[in-house]
């Protein structure tokens, strides 16, 4: 087949030999992409995103209590325990509201913060022209 003539079919045109390449390529990806999940091992789950040795969200210096928190109060950290905020949740601790003191480097968590959840307002899915 000469794959340089043209046809009506000449863009969609393949030899039998460069479908036999394709073929053994869809192999390879097809063995490259696994079972088709992604699964953590048991010590990756353990190691976790959140878990020791992962930086968390820790207090950049004393946070007196009912002090309302702000970026600057806030760092990442490695710490030796776990924490169960991810650090994406730093945003949601902002604006929050110290209970007690809080040390500087320690790990900031939902029960130190009195948290208020935000409700969405219904027009913001409305068109108001």
């Amino acid at each position: 087949m000469d794959l340089e003539e043209k046809r009506i079919d000449s863009q969609a045109a393949v030899s039998l030999e460069r479908m036999k390449k394709i073929k053994e390529l869809s192999e390879v990806m097809f063995l490259a992409n696994g079972k088709g999940g992604l699964e953590m091992s048991n010590a990756e789950k353990k190691y976790g995103n959140i878990g020791p040795m992962k930086k968390a969200i820790v207090a950049r210096k004393k946070i007196p209590a009912n002090k309302i928190i702000a970026l600057e109060d806030l760092a990442y950290k490695r710490t030796s325990e776990s924490s169960y905020l991810s650090q994406n949740d730093i945003e949601l601790l902002i604006g929050s509201k110290s209970i007690n003191d809080i040390d500087k480097d320690e790990i900031i968590s939902y029960s130190k913060v009195e948290y208020k959840f935000n409700i969405a307002e219904t027009n913001q899915f409305f068109n108001n022209k």
